[in-house]
């Protein structure tokens, strides 16, 4: 564990819509920060040291999946 404040070491993050663009920049930059990372999203998540959960939040029972 390090003592760098801007490091995540030990956390998880959760990205919600992290498969493209801005979220995926946010998701790249936890990985580097040493955070174990959680993204969501409904288009297909293709990092493999990212954790990928599939959802839908225009669906009531996919979020619930999810969850």
């Amino acid at each position: 564990m390090s003592n760098d404040p801007f490091r995540f070491d030990g956390k998880r993050a959760l990205v919600v819509g992290g498969a493209t663009g801005m979220g995926a920049a946010a998701a790249d930059l936890l990985v580097t920060m040493g955070a174990d990372v959680v993204v969501m999203d409904y288009a297909p998540v293709e990092r493999p040291d990212v954790t990928a959960i599939s959802v839908n939040l225009a669906d009531r029972d996919s979020i619930d999946a999810a969850l």
